[in-house]
């Protein structure tokens, strides 16, 4: 039944793909075939790919930095409320 299945599903997708080729392309942006459009998502895209990886590590330090303060903060609270 399984490998009936599975059959069933590569055939399917193996005629999507050869009855579609224009839709299996990885990246049509990439290709800068002169267009104006073309060439503003180039940009956009590298300027995305650049700054969201600095934006979530930016993200992570300032998450930890704020969470190692919270902790600092609790830990000499109940340092103090003990010696009293």
């Amino acid at each position: 039944m399984c490998e009936f299945i599975f059959k069933r599903v590569v055939r399917t997708a193996a005629t999507i793909l050869a009855l579609t080729p224009a839709q299996a392309l990885a990246c049509p942006v990439c290709a800068l075939v002169g267009s104006g459009d073309n060439t503003w998502a180039y940009k956009a895209m590298s300027v995305m790919l650049i700054v969201l990886p600095l934006g979530m590590i930016g993200g992570a330090v300032l998450w930890l930095s704020r969470r190692a303060a919270l902790v600092d903060r609790t830990t000499t609270e109940h340092v103090r409320g003990a010696r009293s």
